[in-house]
């Protein structure tokens, strides 16, 4: 990154950005629902869910099921994604260098994400990447939007300029409402619409660096 870049903050989504859930979240699904003898649904349909709030994909869960079982079973399927995650989660591929990379630019990171406390922290700490974040924000009540969260992030760490960085609507929602640069992941699980308000586009992680490199100094 070029020497003249100021040091700003960089405020990461987690799912799909950074970490990937999906043999963990799809194999929990499965086997609670085949556990209930269910037909459970299908991974692509479950996929369409990483990255919004856990408590919208638990209610998703439970309509599939009958309705004295629902929320049993979608409670079940959350446990049972939290035990299997340090095994099955990993790293997006490129995440590593680019934080080390970021890092060393001098750069503050921090988490923003729909996921809850256990899960996060999970994830950050199995893949070996906690220690690079100053700040980690989940999601903590029903409430909670990307914006808020996002907005109480900086309104903490006054490193600027920032951006967040998301493969989701809400991440991109959350930059714009607090007038700050949106990079989208294009890698990740969200659908292309959903990102077509970003400053910019990533489609691997290794190109975040050089991204960051050129908004920050004011380049297009």
């Amino acid at each position: 990154m070029s020497a003249d870049t100021p040091a700003g903050l960089l405020i990461f989504d987690l799912d799909g950005t950074l970490f990937n859930g999906r043999k963990a979240t799809v194999g929990a699904v499965h086997q609670v629902f085949h556990d209930y003898g269910i037909i459970p649904p299908r991974a692509e349909k479950i996929v369409t869910w990483f990255g919004k709030p856990t408590a919208q994909f638990e209610t998703w869960m439970a309509s599939l099921c009958p309705e004295h079982v629902g929320r049993e079973i979608a409670e079940k399927v959350i446990r049972r994604e939290v035990e299997h995650l340090a095994d099955e989660g990993e790293l997006i591929p490129g995440v590593e260098q680019a934080l080390r990379r970021l890092k060393e630019a001098g750069h503050t990171m921090a988490i923003c994400s729909n996921g809850g406390r256990r899960y996060v922290h999970l994830a950050l700490e199995s893949c070996g990447i906690l220690s690079h974040f100053k700040l980690i924000r989940w999601r903590m009540k029903e409430d909670d939007r990307k914006p808020l969260m996002a907005k109480e992030i900086l309104d903490k760490i006054d490193a600027r300029p920032a951006a967040v960085i998301g493969d989701r609507h809400d991440d991109v929602e959350a930059a714009r409402e607090n007038q700050v640069f949106a990079v989208g992941a294009g890698y990740g699980f969200g659908a292309r619409e959903e990102l077509a308000e970003a400053h910019r586009i990533i489609e691997g992680a290794d190109e975040l660096p050089g991204v960051i490199d050129s908004l920050f100094r004011g380049g297009p």
